[in-house]
């Protein structure tokens, strides 16, 4: 059964400081340029959901969020007007602790082209089964793309729409159903590659001040700290927000690799990192990178890969590399590898 919700008060629960349920082109909509509208009593797990949304040309990002566990927790997909046509016109990424990690996750599975239209309706179909999802727009027969990976795993919770860039949304209408057709077959995760590092050890939040200079670092002189190990994507990405929460001027965590060498020797290590790093090889900072959004130029987004090296001096025994990790937005993240992990144990 597909349930059109109505566009009035009493079907949604609207925080925003400025909305209006209103007609626009033609039918009962809501204005929501920011804030969102959660749906009244509907616990979305699997199912169909689907919506129009209009929005001037200029740059935003409304969507939806779904499956949401709390007011810091959710899966989101929302669209980018701005890009229309481009690679990444629209975005799938989870938020863990009020961060969306959009830098950690782009790309296939992420995002697809696709043409807009401006101030016209857009059709916008969630199809979601499990840990999967497609994405249509604008009645397109295929899926724009598939998610390949719902990041918070297979999860219940409420629907709301996110507003932003003075969008309107009607047409809201949904489905629960235990196993919904996807029209795609679900694609299998690669395994993880053999020299990625799948040995971590995240720290809790740490004062953005208290490293700030730090030219020596070593874990052992931070008692104070509770560190985990932190699941590990088979791209070898970690998500640090999934397990700690930033605050005003506590936005950086420490990433451990500790490493036992059979000898004295350099070793090549790629990695790629959200947002700002400092690197300590047993003690020593070797490195400092800014990866921030448009920091290099107006285009650049600040997206993770292994593209950056550094050259680990490793001593016969046992070594620690440290990674200070400081988020600004957009995802709180790392990833690396090692070129040669021969002679190497990791633990």
């Amino acid at each position: 059964e597909h349930t059109a919700v109505p566009m009035d008060e009493s079907h949604w629960t609207v925080t925003s400081e400025e909305y209006r349920f209103e007609e626009y082109l033609g039918v009962k909509s809501i204005f929501l340029p920011s804030g969102t509208a959660q749906l009244n009593d509907v616990v979305f797990h699997n199912g169909v959901f689907e919506f129009d949304i209009a929005f001037p040309k200029g740059r935003g990002f409304p969507g939806v969020f779904l499956r949401i566990q709390d007011d810091n927790n959710a899966e989101e997909l929302y669209v980018r007007p701005h890009q229309s046509g481009n690679p990444d016109a629209n975005q799938y990424t989870p938020s863990f602790n009020r961060t969306a990690g959009w830098q950690l996750y782009h790309g296939d599975g992420y995002g697809s082209p696709v043409e807009y239209k401006y101030n016209a309706w857009n059709h916008v179909k969630l199809v979601i089964s499990g840990t999967v999802g497609e994405v249509f727009i604008n009645n397109m027969d295929e899926p724009l793309f598939q998610i390949y990976e719902l990041k918070h795993g297979d999860k219940q919770g409420p629907i709301a729409i996110k507003g932003n860039a003075n969008s309107h949304f009607a047409n809201f209408s949904y489905s629960l159903m235990d196993h919904p057709a996807l029209k795609l077959p679900i694609k299998e995760l690669p395994e993880m590659e053999a020299n990625i590092i799948s040995n971590y050890w995240v720290s809790s939040v740490v004062e953005d001040a208290v490293i700030e200079g730090k030219t020596w670092l070593k874990a052992k002189e931070m008692p104070e700290l509770a560190w985990h190990e932190p699941t590990v994507e088979h791209t070898g990405t970690i998500n640090i927000a999934k397990n700690i929460a930033r605050s005003e001027g506590h936005n950086t965590a420490l990433v451990k690799v500790s490493i036992t060498s059979d000898s004295d020797q350099i070793k090549r290590l790629d990695f790629g990192y959200s947002d700002e790093v400092l690197a300590y090889v047993n003690g020593k900072l070797v490195y400092g990178g800014n990866n921030i959004f448009r920091t290099r130029d107006y285009r650049y987004l600040g997206t993770i890969g292994f593209f950056d090296s550094l050259y680990l001096d490793l001593k016969k025994g046992d070594n620690e590399i440290l990674f200070a990790i400081k988020e600004g937005f957009g995802g709180w993240g790392m990833k690396a590898r090692i070129d040669d992990k021969s002679g190497l144990k990791f633990k």
